[in-house]
């Protein structure tokens, strides 16, 4: 009745590629969990994690993500008692769809099906622009053939917190 996914100890590739093959042969899980970006301002969809990719491509893994914050971002409203995930956590998956979309990872890997947490985060807000970058920046075209549009609508996004009708529309 339950399932299960598998935390990759990214950055490190290596590690993360050992445990996906202990997490899927010998634990069987359903799936991976990734978060959305990195230290060092990397976000899925890094040249550095192809290898991963590769491989989780190549087993057709279902890749659960979450945002984790990105420290780019962290204290921008700790003089106003605001709590900045609200806006922070949201734009961080954003970010990550966006680099995955144009970097090509979306296109190099499509049998990587991934889930984005809380619809998308930001996206919904950003979609738009999304289109916009192929018009402004034809070389963008090279990494996203299909348009933004495709690879948007080939993710999958869970409704966590996403109780808005905008936002699940």
């Amino acid at each position: 009745r339950f399932g299960m996914f598998a935390n990759l100890p990214l950055p490190d590739v290596d590690a993360a590629l050992k445990e996906l093959d202990y997490a899927m042969g010998t634990l069987r899980a359903n799936g991976v969990h990734l978060v959305t970006s990195y230290p060092g301002n990397v976000f899925l969809g890094d040249p550095k994690f192809d290898p991963l990719f590769q491989e989780l491509n190549r087993r057709k893994i279902v890749v659960k993500t979450h945002p984790s914050g990105n420290p780019c971002c962290t204290g921008l409203y700790a003089d106003t008692g605001f709590d900045g995930g609200l806006v922070e956590l949201g734009t961080d998956t954003m970010r990550a769809i966006g680099r995955v979309v144009f970097s090509g990872a979306a296109e190099k890997f499509p049998d990587v099906r991934i889930i984005w947490s809380h619809s998308g985060g930001s996206l919904v807000a950003f979609a738009q622009r999304f289109y916009g970058a192929i018009e402004n920046n034809p070389k963008l075209a090279e990494a996203v053939p299909k348009g933004p549009e495709y690879y948007l609508r080939r993710f999958d996004y869970d409704v966590a917190q996403a109780y808005h009708p905008v936002t699940i529309r």
